[in-house]
């Protein structure tokens, strides 16, 4: 048991370093809503994750038929903007639950909601399933860092 967790360890290692790509997991936790202005208030945490396995998408939905014969016929079906991503589990904090419900993945500016997701081998990693949302805008985050304003030498005052 030991020996195939070891050996899971360093194929997701291998596979990390050599397809890795960047992408970032959202959570949208509704607050609730400000019963005066009527205003509903979302609040939304990010989780960038430098290399995340990310394999192909099919981009299109379609279903292929072929008849080679009279006797053999043969056809497929693509679903479209699917995609599957692997996370280590050490790339996110610890303690944290992926679920369908409010959270998708943001990949070179397109936004993936998440169709299935697997943890696996006791959480040494997670399998998502996400499909593209297509025209999806994606949410200004506007990051404000308070130390680039002020330096240690001012004195604030009331």
């Amino acid at each position: 048991m030991q020996n195939n967790l070891r050996f899971l360890k360093d194929v997701l290692y291998r596979l990390k370093h050599s397809f890795g790509q960047k992408i970032r997991l959202h959570n949208q936790i509704n607050n609730g809503i400000d019963y005066t202005t009527g205003k509903k208030t979302t609040t939304l945490q990010e989780y960038d994750i430098n290399r995340a396995i990310v394999l192909p998408t099919n981009l299109d939905r379609n279903f292929y038929y072929t008849m080679v014969s009279a006797n053999f016929k043969y056809g497929g079906e693509i679903v479209e903007g699917a995609t599957q991503i692997v996370i280590d589990a050490k790339d996110l904090p610890s303690g944290i639950e992926i679920s369908v419900d409010n959270w998708y993945v943001t990949i070179d500016g397109l936004r993936y909601q998440l169709k299935q997701i697997e943890k696996y081998n006791s959480g040494i990693a997670w399998y998502l399933q996400c499909t593209a949302v297509e025209n999806a805008q994606l949410d200004r985050i506007i990051r404000i860092h308070v130390e680039s304003w002020v330096n240690n030498s001012q004195e604030a005052t009331t």
